[in-house]
């Protein structure tokens, strides 16, 4: 529901979004060469938005990555921000 809201808000402003059920079903099809960014909710299904932005720096990922979410505190902000978000 969330994830097709801001799809739909996105793509009325002309951006090519490509959307992924969980961070899995992305590091699958996940191409390094591809340019964007990367747009994560905290809490997901399977593997954590935390757990996503450590598996990506760990591939040297060049993709910016920014957070959302309904469940974030100022230590988790500054923790993801301290890793790169």
């Amino acid at each position: 529901a969330v994830r097709d809201s801001v799809q739909w808000l996105l793509e009325g402003q002309d951006f090519r979004v490509r959307s992924f059920e969980s961070a899995e079903s992305f590091l699958a099809r996940y191409d390094p060469r591809e340019i964007g960014c990367v747009l994560i909710d905290i809490r997901m299904s399977g593997m954590s938005g935390l757990d996503l932005q450590d598996r990506l720096a760990e591939r040297d990922s060049p993709l910016p990555v920014a957070f959302v979410t309904g469940h974030g505190d100022v230590p988790m902000a500054v923790d993801t921000m301290k890793k790169g978000a």
